[in-house]
């Protein structure tokens, strides 16, 4: 939904037509998660999707003739199956409600809770009863230390996954916004020295992701001895074989101790085989996926759970 809804509050505000088409509920291998929405403008305008393509057609014909809010099922059982059905195997309920004042101002208030970094939800009434949310949560927090070649790459990747990036690097001539343009902030400090501070002011948690690119000792060993003692979501750092070996050595005489050594994810990232900054940033975001799911990569074709299939 957060992807369309500044759009749909500015044709709301110009006295456009505006019905939603929000995921209600899903079953199996479902294209959208629940939330995920469409917007259909008077003129025949499609914004968002909430199947990847599957449905669309069919909802875009209701929603142009909807004058009530409107419950619809999906799914390979349907009738209909052949013409506006999933063939992933899947089913949804799509919620379709045309946009009043109310909704729209509830929605201008949501995209504001957005801006604000700010928790918030809406809650779109069903027919029949019960309800759909539609939630904002703070964005996930990624730090990256060291404003190195891979730097800019991984905070692009970030980018894409609504991830909001930190980094930082003590050495001036590469602390700077210019060589990291991607990130939210780039910050000209000591990474240990930035994080004790970040720590002692409540602003880390399990949505902060940490990845180390310095391979430095003098950066990496106080940044992680900290780190793997902080409650954070994701730690992993960048490095050979052998470095990663001798870090977890030296780290260790540091008096850090198993437990927290095996939260350590280095070398970091997913065995994709790339070589470039950009195949190592897809490669580490692709961890950060993984383990934001609690999973371990792999091919889909060797699994056996259900998929979200997205056109």
């Amino acid at each position: 939904m957060l992807d369309i809804i500044d759009a749909v509050v500015a044709a709301r505000a110009a006295g456009r037509r505006v019905v939603l088409a929000v995921v209600a509920a899903t079953w199996a291998s479902s294209p959208r998660p629940v939330g995920s929405a469409m917007a259909v403008l008077d003129d025949g305008t499609a914004l968002g999707s909430v199947s990847g393509g599957c449905v669309e057609g069919d909802v875009l014909v209701r929603a142009t003739e909807a004058s009530a809010p409107e419950l619809v099922h999906y799914g390979v059982t349907d009738d209909d199956a052949a013409a506006v059905g999933l063939p992933c195997g899947g089913a949804l309920d799509v919620l379709i409600t045309p946009l009043d004042d109310e909704l729209a101002a509830r929605l201008d208030a949501l995209a504001a809770a957005r801006d604000a970094r700010r928790a918030a939800h809406v809650a779109l009434p069903l027919p029949g009863g019960g309800a759909v949310d539609l939630v904002v949560r703070p964005p996930e927090h990624l730090v990256v230390a060291g404003a190195g070649t891979a730097a800019e790459a991984l905070a692009a990747q970030a980018r894409l996954l609504g991830m909001r990036t930190t980094v930082v690097d003590a050495r001036e001539a590469f602390a700077t916004e210019h060589r990291v343009p991607s990130a939210d902030e780039v910050v000209l400090d000591w990474p240990h020295r930035w994080l004790a501070a970040q720590a002692a002011a409540g602003q880390l948690g399990p949505a902060t992701s940490l990845v180390v690119l310095t391979h430095d000792a003098k950066f990496d060993l106080p940044l992680l001895e900290m780190a793997l003692r902080l409650d954070l979501g994701y730690v992993g750092a960048m490095g050979s074989r052998r470095t990663c070996a001798a870090r977890r050595a030296d780290l260790a005489a540091r008096g850090v101790e198993e437990a927290e050594l095996a939260r350590l994810h280095d070398p970091v990232g997913l065995d994709l085989g790339g070589r470039t900054p950009a195949e190592m940033a897809l490669s580490i975001a692709a961890e950060l996926v993984a383990v934001r799911h609690g999973r371990t990569g792999g091919l889909l074709r060797d699994g056996t759970g259900p998929l979200r299939v997205s056109g």
